[in-house]
């Protein structure tokens, strides 16, 4: 099933658990994005997304929340909201289509390493992760 997932910056486990449960269906985590503040020219009054500080927090909450959908074996994927900006900084490439570079880049980081993360998340890391909480960097 496709969800919207906002106002939170790390997936609820036991949430996404239940919606699996549920609909005896996998997950697909289909809308969900954080604006920075420091975004020129975004009126950032509308839209689910919470305001963090700067590009480069974007870019922490990208790596942290997919992070943490890696560890759901119900999530199947995800889709950033929006591509291109429409007067809220929701997207990946601003209304000139130049990239937020921190939020890509953390894209880049976490997207290049998906299957290997994945794999690492899925099995038993509790001697790593004791509550599976902690962001890797």
């Amino acid at each position: 099933i496709s969800l919207n997932y906002y106002h939170h910056w790390t997936p609820e486990q036991d949430w996404l658990d239940r919606c699996a449960a549920t609909s005896d269906r996998p997950l697909l985590i289909s809308e969900w994005y954080a604006k920075g503040d420091d975004a020129e020219g975004c009126d950032n009054s509308n839209g689910a997304g919470f305001i963090v500080p700067t590009q480069k927090d974007r870019g922490a909450f990208y790596e942290n929340f997919t992070i943490g959908l890696l560890r759901n074996p119900n999530v199947i994927g995800w889709h950033w909201f929006r591509y291109l900006d429409k007067g809220g900084n929701m997207g990946i490439l601003n209304s000139s289509y130049e990239p937020y570079t921190p939020l890509v880049e953390a894209m880049q980081r976490i997207n290049t390493k998906i299957y290997s993360l994945s794999d690492y998340l899925l099995t038993d890391s509790s001697s790593v992760f004791p509550d599976k909480s902690e962001t890797v960097n």
